[in-house]
């Protein structure tokens, strides 16, 4: 098998677990009556299909032509589309769809092209939701075949065009277009074609038209040419089936009555507008893993035997050379690896051990089971001063050998303005093998520069710590590049699954992931396997997947700091000391100071637990926002032409424990984050900026430190910061709290100065009664003489 499984591309991994629910139910199981039809033709019929009373589930009747002179055939409901196949585990249905023609003397015409009624069946592309990824399974279009033609997609209900495409038949234009189909959320369809004025537009003679449907995905050209030139009146096309009682699986587990994942090793997926991922239609069921059968019937998913026997990986198997660790798949030596990963190892007596790719060519640097990536040194070609032209196995041509056809191009133009050095994304090129053709350019003709020596090398562009110029000028006649690596024997899990005897994913506690090219994401290569949550080691042996549920803590003397900056857990740098590997950092001690690196290439300045938060230099130069479970990348440049010069950018990494929200999390005190006292769990959702969801841990109010260590939440002093906690008197420290108290000192000073108060108005009072006694008995006394003198007038007056 060679080193095939090994692309120099941009991988993509795709869960294909899924979370199973358990239902507690109390209405009786479904038991299909034994009198349905099992068999139409050549054609099975399974529930939710079915013909007669009690055979299907509503929407899913189907019409068995009873036709003495034909083969039975398998209608939908009212007998117009003719099925050809029913496929329950990916939730399509292939039906003949009619050719409609347009004849050569017709100038318009109106006819249906297809009517679903309200029946739960689509002809737009469907996704179905698999743990945050989505699998799509039909992708119809409409295809226009004839010379000048205005081909019109209609909906009947509103007579409203929702698409136009057109056909002009002139020497260098084509007599066909087509119409993608899962963009529109009808279930009926109309094409109105109207031919054009063939002299008014100068166009050749007009021709017979011919529409319809066909599915992209099984589809070629000839197959396409051959109904366009008649050799069928009808074509094959793929609907898209659902449950449709409820939009989501989440909101159908809420009636168990109408539940229609009614078997106990059943999963529920959800299916998705593919054009408009947030618009839910319905559902559909699975077997779960290491089960088949029908998942809409009480005991219709039964346990896939196996008859292979567990692998054993032999007691004598390399593990180690040099300093790399060798772990199955790849191994060294008879029964140690599987198909197309063998290594070798080579020894010397003056070098330490070099690890090799099978073929010996490349010298491995590392192997990463996790992501599915192996590191290798890979040659760093050059082109001399004296030579116009190099093949190997200025303008920089990336070639595909087996065709000889050139995939990339760029130049490099040394002028007083332009650079002397380009790059070529590798990740568009399905290829396991490319070649690289130099052509030097005219420098007298194109006003150039000298010539100068051309290098040309493949590396990480991830990678922060690469020194490009170094390499440019002669540090190194190696660079390290990533390459992915798969299992290929079949290209998902869906299909590996199928067949138990080659199915990698041998530990029962691992998951299988799809590895999809990151350019077309519908081409997929094959697959990975990953231990599953809380669990750790080597998915590909039986007994590889550990519980570390237990190790959810970290060991005594963990590195807590690189660089000065402090490494708190979740996070750590070894093996024990971080929650698990989305919280592994590493310190690269090469630098000066050492710096403290994220996914081996952001350098981390702050971590803070309080707000969730990671702050790093972005590579490249760009600021980046990031959230766990997605990738959202902000890129903000500085305009160089106004008074600043830009020396660093930063980027906020936002992150949650777990995709759990606290009710959830708290179910399982092994795995639960929150631990210890005075600790409060903090649900995030999903906002419009931030795509994660999930809980952290904080400290309750009044207490300060590490929530996910034991005793990691301290109480806060608050008295011994005055300045944000004011007291204006003695402060006193309570846990969880504080307490203001006014001290001694102040005490006596307001005693004091109260007496002195009272003192001051106890004699004011004096003063004040004296004077007001005084006044009192001057008045009296005055009064008393003036009436002694009225009352002697009078008596005189009297005499």
């Amino acid at each position: 098998m060679g080193w095939v499984e090994l692309l120099l591309l941009l991988l993509k991994l795709s869960s294909m677990g899924s979370t199973k629910a358990e239902i507690a139910s109390t209405k009786a199981p479904f038991d299909l009556p034994s009198n349905c039809t099992k068999r139409c033709g050549t054609i099975d019929i399974e529930y939710p299909f079915g013909i007669g009373t009690g055979c299907y589930r509503e929407g899913f009747n189907l019409t068995c032509t009873d036709n003495t002179t034909k083969p039975l055939r398998l209608f939908l409901g009212d007998g117009k589309l003719e099925i050809t196949r029913i496929d329950l585990d990916n939730g399509t249905v292939r039906v003949k769809t009619p050719i409609i023609t347009m004849g050569v003397d017709q100038e318009s015409i109106h006819v249906p092209l297809i009517d679903l009624q309200k029946w739960p069946y689509s002809l737009r592309s469907l996704y179905q939701e698999v743990q945050n990824f989505y699998t799509i399974d039909t992708y119809n279009r409409l295809y226009v075949s004839g010379c000048s033609v205005v081909a019109d997609l209609v909906d009947p209900t509103t007579n409203r065009t929702i698409s136009t495409c057109i056909t002009r038949c002139t020497s260098n234009d084509n007599s066909q277009c087509t119409l993608s189909l899962y963009d529109w959320n009808n279930t009926s369809l109309e094409v109105r074609l109207t031919r054009l004025n063939q002299s008014d537009l100068h166009l050749l003679n007009a021709s017979i038209i011919k529409v319809f449907v066909y599915d992209y995905y099984n589809s070629t050209t000839d197959d396409l040419q051959g109904i366009v030139k008649g050799s069928s009146s009808e074509v094959e096309t793929a609907l898209s089936w659902y449950i449709k009682d409820y939009p989501t699986c989440e909101e159908a587990k809420k009636n168990t009555k109408t539940y229609a994942c009614i078997n106990p090793n059943s999963d529920c997926y959800d299916v998705i507008n593919y054009a408009y991922t947030n618009y839910n239609f319905g559902y559909i069921c699975r077997c779960s893993l290491n089960h088949k059968g029908n998942p809409y019937l009480a005991n219709g998913c039964t346990e896939i035997a196996s008859t292979k026997a567990p692998f054993a990986l032999p007691s004598n198997c390399t593990k180690r050379c040099g300093t790399i660790d060798i772990e199955y798949p790849f191994g060294i030596g008879t029964g140690c690896y599987r198909e197309g990963f063998n290594l070798t190892c080579t020894y010397s007596t003056t070098k330490p051990p070099r690890l090799f790719l099978g073929d010996g060519k490349l010298e491995i640097t590392g192997i990463d089971l996790d992501n599915g990536t192996v590191g290798v040194k890979t040659p760093i070609i050059t082109m001399g001063v004296d030579q116009e032209f190099i093949d190997v196995p200025v303008i920089a041509d990336v070639v595909d050998p087996t065709i000889n056809r050139t995939v990339d191009t760029c130049t490099t133009r040394c002028t007083s303005y332009d650079n002397s050095q380009c790059t070529l994304d590798l990740n568009d090129w399905n290829s396991t093998l490319l070649e690289v053709q130099l052509t030097r350019l005219d420098q007298s003709d194109l006003h150039l520069l000298n010539a100068s020596i051309i290098k040309v090398f493949v590396y990480n562009s991830y990678n922060a710590t690469i020194d490009l110029q170094g390499i440019v000028k002669g540090s190194s006649s190696e660079v390290e590049t990533v390459l992915s690596w798969y299992i290929k024997d079949s290209p998902t899990c869906e299909e590996a699954k199928k067949n138990m005897e080659t199915f990698a994913c041998n530990s029962p506690n691992s998951n299988c992931y799809d590895v999809l090219n990151d350019a077309y994401t519908n081409d997929s290569f094959g697959y990975i396997c990953r231990c599953s949550l809380n669990q750790k080691g080597n998915p590909y042996l039986a007994n590889g997947c550990k519980d570390t549920s237990s190790l959810l803590v970290p060991r005594k003397g963990c590195p807590t700091e690189c660089g000065g900056v402090n490494i708190p857990f979740p996070f750590g740098l070894e093996e024990h000391c971080y929650r698990n590997q989305a919280f592994a950092l590493t310190c690269n001690k090469t630098s000066n100071p050492p710096t403290l690196l994220f996914q081996g290439h952001y350098i981390v300045h702050n971590i803070s637990l309080e707000d969730g938060q990671l702050v790093a230099s972005a590579p490249n130069g760009t600021t980046t926002s990031y959230s766990y479970g997605s990738y959202t990348y902000d890129y903000d440049y500085l305009d160089a032409t106004g008074p600043f010069t830009q020396l660093e950018q930063l980027s906020t990494f936002s992150w949650v424990i777990e995709s759990q929200n606290c009710e959830e999390a708290r179910q399982n005190e092994r795995t639960f984050a929150c631990v210890g006292k005075k600790i409060l769990c903090v649900d995030v959702p999903k906002t419009s900026t931030k795509d994660i969801w999930g809980y952290r841990c904080n400290c309750a109010k009044g207490y300060q430190g590490n929530p996910y260590i034991s005793d990691g939440c301290k109480d806060i002093d608050e008295c011994s910061f005055p300045n944000k906690y004011v007291c204006n008197g003695t402060c006193r420290n309570t846990i969880g709290g504080y307490e203001c108290l006014p001290d001694k000192r102040q005490t006596c000073e307001n005693k004091r100065e109260r007496l002195v108060k009272l003192k001051h108005e106890w004699c004011c009072a004096g003063v004040i009664i004296g004077v007001s006694t005084g006044s009192g008995l001057l008045l009296l006394s005055i009064s008393f003489i003036t009436l002694r003198r009225k009352w002697k007038t009078r008596k005189q007056k009297k005499i």
